[in-house]
């Protein structure tokens, strides 16, 4: 192809990619499949590298030389991105958003930042994720380990026969294809009797590098579609591809049909007389900054939405896409256009490397980003009672009830010794035979703290279980560690444990009922489950029957309350800006009416379970202010840790709310 037709594919190809990224990015409720772009940009880069591939002559200074390439195409920019980014941050996030932006950063630099996101993060669409504004590097992390492995291809494919190769490549493609949609695939054994009883796989995350192969090997089955000289036919062609692209903007789980009509385009655009579609000015010149304004864009976002702390309003979603192209252009010209030779590159690299790990392992930055003030919104909890009562552990399998040791940081603590790997926890006085037990996710380590201050002040003890369960019999939440799924074993071991207590009468179960319900989830045979809120309620009505069945009276809580924006990082913003919350309370309020809005149908699901005697529920109506709100600052102190996780502060304050309806349904211990 001449140079006047490729650039024409990829150069439109790149700028409908980018904008799709950006899209999402910038407001992924509206937006919420546009990160298919980065599906667009693994297949140009598989076109691109097996057209490239007859090129390389297979030697190890060959392969060394692409390597090289590559690494002075990327790095260079990479590393100015993430020191400016750092550097900004300084004045911009928070202590613990900075260490975390530094830490990110110097995976970034070795290529692994999807590695380490696959450990920490997992959910790509999690809102806590957004914040970090080096998120985006881990598909820059997913394109360097697709070059190493090319490299070391070139040297592989020239020492067997081309056949062999072909095989090769076949097969991995077919193992990526297939890693992806693992869970599908087991499904499928599992309806044959071939599956396990846990399933052989946890569900994949969007930052792993194998499932993303197949998508490069696409790229290159383009060199090996049929040509055609019919102008019609191709029309046709890339005409069904941009349809097929055209899916991101309203199609869940269409990554297939992105990737069959980016290779479509590719294949059938030059030439064809509907090319002027992707070869017009504006997309080719988007498509030739598209890297510099991938890099700029999210620390651009993440920086502009910290600062204004409050959900942006239309002009100013406006406004930070005018920044973004304004500073992209300024970055391509500036930085990414340079040829800078490696050893001035290297020397970059080396700078950044070193102010990423000032900011993560020293104090003098941190303690300067905090403030003298961040009390205000960080109270730790110091009443943290382990249960050591033997009696407590009959029936007790430590080998399932493997708890999730994140929830603790939910109530913003963190001991003084490390915690045992499978804990109970008093609550209340300590003289007395505990009657309740409490479970769930993340919320309920939040509330530990409040419930225990309840029970501690009006005679009455209970434990708290560590365990996070699926309040839907038979669902599995989605697994993010080994030990945080919900499993038949662990049901059965939870329902042992629970009926060898006889003394603990009463069951409370705290969860995040719209999150729990939002999960992808599978059963217990990980076969995929009806997620309606028929199904839903179906599902948490057989769980009570089973707690009623061994003589447990269950108590479920509400939906907390959470808040649109954060309501910590604004108090945050408040102390680093010397601004009083009361000026702009606005922030830490919620109405009723969102609340239900949000929440209603499960607020309906919960009334429904109890309405039919199965359990009871505490709900939060005693926390309505007298301006039909729920507030997240009182007293001097913000009460949220994130937008939906109580602080100690309140955690003790909501469990204030609601006690006189908890110690109505839970008696005085014996």
């Amino acid at each position: 192809m001449s140079n006047k037709v490729f650039l024409s594919h990829i150069g439109g190809l790149r700028g409908i990619a980018i904008q799709l990224v950006i899209l999402f990015h910038l407001c992924p409720a509206v937006f919420p499949n546009c990160y298919y772009g980065v599906d667009i940009f693994l297949v140009i880069t598989g076109y691109l590298l097996f057209l490239g591939a007859g090129r390389n002559d297979g030697t190890l200074k060959g392969a060394g030389v692409f390597a090289l390439k590559k690494s002075q195409r990327i790095l260079p920019a990479l590393s100015v991105a993430i020191f400016l980014t750092v550097v900004l941050g300084i004045y911009f996030l928070d202590k613990t958003l900075l260490e975390a932006t530094g830490r990110l950063g110097r995976y970034a630099l070795f290529g692994m930042a999807n590695n380490h996101l696959n450990k920490v993060i997992t959910d790509y669409f999690d809102t806590t994720a957004a914040k970090n504004p080096l998120l985006h590097t881990w598909y820059i992390g997913v394109t360097l380990q697709v070059y190493l492995a090319f490299a070391i291809g070139y040297l592989v494919s020239k020492r067997i026969s081309a056949k062999a190769t072909m095989r090769t490549l076949v097969t991995i493609g077919g193992l990526s294809l297939a890693w992806k949609y693992r869970m599908e695939i087991q499904s499928v054994f599992a309806a044959m009797g071939l599956a396990g009883e846990e399933g052989l796989f946890t569900a994949p995350t969007h930052y792993e590098t194998l499932p993303r192969l197949w998508e490069v090997l696409a790229g290159g089955l383009i060199l090996l579609l049929p040509r055609t000289d019919n102008n019609l036919l191709r029309g046709v062609a890339v005409l069904a591809g941009l349809l097929c692209i055209s899916t991101a903007f309203w199609l869940s789980q269409a990554e297939v049909l992105v990737v069959l009509g980016t290779m479509l385009i590719i294949a059938y655009a030059g030439g064809s007389k509907v090319e002027w579609l992707l070869s017009n000015k504006v997309l080719l010149g988007i498509g030739a900054v598209s890297f510099s304004l991938y890099l700029i864009h999210m620390p651009v976002f993440a920086f502009y939405k910290g600062w204004i702390v409050v959900p942006p309003t239309t002009g100013e979603y406006i406004a930070m896409l005018a920044i973004t192209a304004v500073l992209g252009v300024l970055f391509w010209y500036l930085v990414e256009k340079r040829h800078f030779a490696w050893k001035v590159w290297v020397s970059m690299w080396v700078v950044c490397m070193l102010l990423c790990v000032l900011v993560k392992k020293t104090n003098v930055i941190s303690d300067w980003v905090a403030g003298d003030n961040e009390a205000m919104v960080i109270k730790s909890y110091p009443n943290w009672q382990l249960a050591e009562n033997p009696e407590l552990m009959r029936g007790y399998d430590k080998s399932q009830l493997l708890y999730w040791g994140g929830v603790f940081l939910m109530t913003d603590t963190h001991p003084d010794r490390p915690l045992p790997e499978n804990p109970l926890f008093r609550m209340g006085v300590a003289d007395k035979t505990p009657n309740f037990v409490m479970f769930g996710d993340s919320h309920a380590g939040a509330m530990y703290a409040g419930f225990n201050e309840v029970c501690r002040q009006h005679n009455r003890a209970g434990i708290y279980l560590p365990c996070v369960i699926s309040p839907f019999w038979n669902y599995e939440v989605k697994t993010y560690e080994a030990n945080y799924a919900w499993s038949r074993k662990k049901m059965r071991a939870l329902l042992q444990w629970l009926e060898a207590q006889s003394e603990l009468e009463y069951v409370i179960v705290v969860q995040r009922w719209f999150q729990r319900c939002k999960q992808s989830k599978f059963d217990w045979d990980q076969k995929r489950v009806d997620t309606s809120l028929e199904a839903h309620t179906e599902g948490l009505r057989e769980f009570l029957r089973q707690l009623n069945a061994i003589g447990k009276k269950v108590i479920l809580l509400d939906q907390i309350p959470d808040f649109e924006t954060d309501p910590r990082t604004y108090g945050k913003w408040c102390v680093r800006h010397n601004r009083k919350p009361e000026e702009r309370i606005a922030p830490f309020l919620c109405s009723v009416e969102r609340y239900h809005e949000r929440h209603g149908d499960f607020l309906h699901m919960l009334d429904t379970v109890q309405k039919e005697g199965l359990c009871e529920v505490l709900s939060f109506d005693l926390a309505i202010g007298p301006d039909n709100t729920f507030t997240a600052y009182a007293d001097g102190c913000v009460l949220y840790r994130d937008d939906n996780h109580p602080a100690t502060p309140g955690s003790i304050y909501y469990a204030g709310k609601i006690a006189p309806d908890f110690l109505k349904l839970v008696p005085p211990n014996k």
